[in-house]
């Protein structure tokens, strides 16, 4: 990794928003674990995302699952620190 590729944010709520805007275009799926973090949810739904929920079991995202029901995603959101 090079220096140029760090991003420093003052938090978690505007390192969300650097997410969106750098990663997303309106109508892109982003699979969004559930429950997830709410701020981080709202800020891809304001860019447009099309945000669908992943439920989490014991391991985590069920990928299982939303491989069945989902169209491949541009981003998949998690936060392992959440849970």
């Amino acid at each position: 990794m090079d220096p140029e590729q760090i991003v420093i944010t003052l938090g978690a709520q505007q390192a969300f928003v650097v997410i969106a805007f750098t990663l997303l275009n309106r109508g892109d799926t982003v699979l969004y674990e559930e429950p997830g973090h709410i701020a981080g949810r709202d800020i891809m739904q304001v860019m447009g995302a099309n945000v669908a929920p992943v439920p989490i079991d014991a391991k985590g995202l069920d990928l299982k699952l939303t491989i069945e029901k989902h169209r491949v995603p541009k981003l998949i959101f998690t936060m392992p620190s959440h849970q």
